[in-house]
């Protein structure tokens, strides 16, 4: 999978079929074996284009579940409301396709040129992949997919701060939206509160990006220019406010 990647193919059909025949005999632990692998599986989720297409191979092959088995909780369930279009893990992986889809939208050049400033996109993937695995249940769908993802990070032996982020984003991950389309962002003390909770600019704009995804990927409908509008509005002044309290930390510091 990673080969045709770089090579810009799809997997041959002779080598699905084998996938297929033989991924369930392994564990997710037999995938990973050393620490070399794991951080080859985490390059390999760097988005780039074609990512959606082989991932979703994977997927229907039954190899993506293999190596992320909380994956399999959402295998093909259906969330009965008006809005979602898609099953769980087909909108799962659609907000992948929208995070590789950013650099060949020109409306969407903005959210394109915040992605390549992010420092560890592929943690971003990863957070995606995890973000709705918690819909299997009728609970709190961020709280339990956040708790699922807590299984992986012992398997991929992500550090301090990767756990931090993927856990942050995936708990985290229905925030920005409700606060860009729910409340009045033109109210100083609302941005203020949302920054205060955000607290760096690297984990503002990973929000940013996740939200723009997953809204998109909810249906064709659903992201429209003035949600996007709204979205960006809401960044560009939780940005302000974080740098500018930046600033204040550092005259106060060498007062």
């Amino acid at each position: 999978f990673e080969a045709a990647l770089n090579e810009g193919c799809p997997v041959a059909d002779d080598a699905l079929a084998c996938v297929q025949q033989n991924a369930g005999r392994f564990s997710a632990e037999a995938f990973v074996p050393a620490r070399s692998h794991k951080k080859a599986l985490l390059r390999f989720l760097k988005p780039r284009p074609g990512l959606y297409a082989r991932l979703s191979q994977m997927h229907d092959s039954g190899l993506l579940g293999q190596i992320f088995p909380e994956f399999k909780a959402i295998n093909c369930r259906v969330v009965r409301d008006f809005y979602h279009k898609y099953t769980v893990d087909e909108h799962t992986l659609l907000t992948i396709r929208n995070l590789e889809r950013l650099a060949a939208r020109p409306e969407r050049e903005r959210y394109a040129r915040l992605l390549t400033e992010v420092h560890a996109p592929e943690l971003l993937v990863l957070a995606l992949l995890y973000h709705d695995v918690g819909k299997w249940s009728d609970d709190d769908h961020a709280a339990e997919s956040a708790r699922m993802a807590r299984q992986m990070f012992d398997r991929l032996e992500l550090d301090d701060e990767q756990r931090a982020e993927v856990d942050f984003l995936v708990r985290e991950h229905i925030k920005m939206s409700l606060v860009a389309f729910r409340r009045d962002t033109e109210d100083p003390e609302i941005v203020r509160q949302f920054a205060s909770f955000i607290g760096v600019e690297e984990r503002l704009k990973m929000l940013c990006l996740m939200t723009l995804a997953d809204v998109a990927a909810v249906s064709r409908e659903t992201m429209t220019p003035w949600k996007e509008e709204l979205l960006w509005r809401l960044y560009v002044d939780t940005y302000n406010h974080l740098t500018l309290s930046y600033g204040d930390e550092v005259i106060a510091r060498a007062q």
